[in-house]
């Protein structure tokens, strides 16, 4: 009985954390380079159970918890590249992330949807400001242009700094397409005017929603089961 509750509860736990990834990619819509979240769900170990009793401790039985989230991923896939009017948004094509100053913090992003401060930087709408090679924040004319390997000119053809791009490992989720990780320069093609839109497949994610609702019920219903088993055979017997 005990195991269906156990069971039965590992079930309610990975699907509340398997909606919580789909709504989070769902939020996520509208954010340029948004790279969707992917789930491996398999299933735990084995528990030896064992019955402690006058120093001795035998095997009486195994124990599985069921199911568990294995890993939590990022899809590769490279999202739609959509035109702008904007020389201040840029679109990553392949693998790498603009770095940025965030709230005093180094993270980065696939999201280019930068524009121009009056001191000249490029800001996100947060305020995460886009940073060059020398970890100083980019500072850009009104009039310049940059090459596909992030390197910008300005009106005269005059070099002035390049965007990197990095790859990432160990990578730390920190919501709203903001991670943190070891970052390596990746050299990758930068497109000015374009946006990178979002890599999530919405009816994939709207499949899944439905999925984990109907699992989550399930699992409650055999809770609920085996919690009023136990009661009725504990009154039976008291």
């Amino acid at each position: 009985m005990l195991r269906g509750i156990y069971q039965a509860t590992s079930k309610l736990i990975t699907n509340l954390r398997w909606q919580e990834v789909i709504e989070d990619n769902l939020s996520n819509l509208n954010t340029p380079g948004f790279r969707e979240k992917l789930v491996a769900i398999g299933i735990d170990e084995e528990h030896v159970l064992k019955r402690v009793e006058k120093g001795q401790a035998p095997d009486i039985g195994t124990l599985t918890f069921n199911v568990q989230i294995d890993a939590l991923t990022y899809s590769s896939e490279q999202g739609g590249l959509k035109p702008t009017d904007s020389p201040y948004h840029f679109a990553i094509v392949g693998d790498g992330y603009f770095a940025v100053s965030r709230n005093g913090q180094r993270v980065y992003t696939r999201n280019g949807e930068f524009i121009r401060q009056s001191d000249g930087t490029l800001a996100l709408a947060d305020g995460s400001v886009l940073l060059g090679e020398n970890g100083a924040p980019i500072r850009v004319p009104e009039d310049f242009y940059v090459d596909p390997a992030g390197r910008m000119f300005n009106a005269t053809g005059r070099y002035i700094g390049t965007i990197p791009t990095y790859n990432l490992t160990g990578i730390n989720d920190l919501g709203g397409g903001f991670y943190t990780g070891g970052a390596t320069r990746s050299g990758s093609v930068v497109l000015q005017g374009y946006l990178e839109e979002p890599n999530i497949d919405v009816i994939k994610q709207m499949t899944d929603m439905i999925r984990a609702a109907r699992s989550f019920q399930a699992s409650s219903k055999v809770v609920t089961t085996e919690y009023d088993t136990v009661g009725r055979l504990i009154n039976t017997v008291s």
